[in-house]
């Protein structure tokens, strides 16, 4: 027959399971507190610090286009400061924003050595959008007049000052409108740009 020990072996194995149980409680509790070492943190922390670590800041870019501030998300990699890296550019589709590509298309994750640039569009008109209320770009009519071409020749020129730009690895893609733009591009600027991109937007 196995023992079980008496009472006061009992009420002792009760309380070295309770101190067990809150050692280990304060264990939990320390390990959600404290911070945890940096290769272990999850979450936007960690990625501002390999943001910092990887891309030259900052992030979001201000330029003026014939007399109107437009923006765009750029994504620099360090190595661009000194070597000539590629650029590839992500155009929304009508009523997105450079917001939604940034987390949609994700090229500055999948391709890391590249200067990635989500550019913001303006209000446009569109069959879907007659009043003009979405952000887009304008696809018709004859390069010169067309705002957004200019506004992709502005953002390339102040990255060819501020850093080391490929010109034989000059890409652009985007989707619907978007997609409808690159058309546009490769026609305009068929001389500067290596491929497209387009998607949801067949001819």
């Amino acid at each position: 027959m196995f023992s079980t020990g008496g009472p006061h072996e009992r009420r002792s194995g009760l309380r070295d399971s309770r101190s067990t149980g809150v050692l280990i409680g304060l264990a939990v509790v320390l390990a959600m507190v404290l911070p945890l070492p940096a290769q272990q943190r999850p979450g936007r922390a960690r990625l501002a610090e390999q943001f910092a670590e990887h891309y030259v800041p900052p992030r979001h870019r201000q330029i003026s286009v014939d007399g109107v501030t437009r923006e765009a998300f750029v994504y620099v990699p360090r190595p661009a400061l000194a070597e000539p890296s590629p650029v590839v550019f992500a155009f929304h589709g009508h009523g997105g924003s450079m917001n939604r590509s940034n987390e949609m298309f994700g090229y500055h994750q999948a391709w890391r050595e590249a200067i990635v640039v989500y550019p913001q569009g303006l209000p446009t008109l569109s069959p879907a959008d007659p009043q003009g209320k979405g952000q887009g770009w304008i696809c018709a009519g004859p390069p010169e007049q067309k705002r957004d071409v200019r506004f992709f020749d502005a953002l390339l020129a102040a990255l060819e000052r501020e850093y080391k730009v490929d010109r034989n690895r000059i890409y652009a893609g985007g989707t619907s409108n978007g997609g409808f733009f690159t058309y546009t591009l490769w026609s305009a600027r068929g001389d500067v740009l290596a491929a497209v991109a387009p998607a949801a937007a067949t001819l």
